[in-house]
């Protein structure tokens, strides 16, 4: 059976920004990765945050200025996650469970809550999870 660590993106594939970073840095590095995503770390690599390109894209109905504001006012707090070790079948069933609606990525963390990678949905649907 796939686990989520067979199918996530790690390493340099795993796209991170901290905490202090830009709204313009971190969508440098979402569009880098081309995961649609950033998981934000503390300076433990702990995650404190989830930034996607749909965050950026509500931001700029609101003007521009948050393009130069910390990731930390735009992102998710406390966003899902799932360990490296779980079932793809169980990432999946919380992507397709999160409400109000879907979620596409899922940040995959270790016991101490430090990001080690970042799965999305394509990864399940490669696979045949889906």
């Amino acid at each position: 059976l796939l686990t989520v660590g067979d199918l996530m993106h790690s390493g340099s594939g795993n796209p991170v920004v901290k905490g202090t970073a830009t709204v313009t840095e971190a969508l440098f590095v979402i569009t880098d990765k081309g995961l649609g995503a950033v998981s934000v770390v503390d300076e433990n690599g702990i995650m404190i945050g989830l930034l996607t390109d749909g965050d950026i894209r509500r931001g700029l109905a609101k003007g521009l200025d948050f393009l130069q504001g910390s990731v930390t006012e735009l992102m998710t707090k406390n966003p899902q996650y799932i360990s490296r070790e779980k079932l793809a079948a169980q990432a999946l069933h919380i992507m397709e469970s999160h409400r109000p609606k879907p979620i596409t990525v899922l940040p995959v963390v270790d016991e101490g809550r430090h990001v080690v990678g970042l799965l999305h949905m394509t990864d399940l649907v490669r696979q045949g999870v889906v």
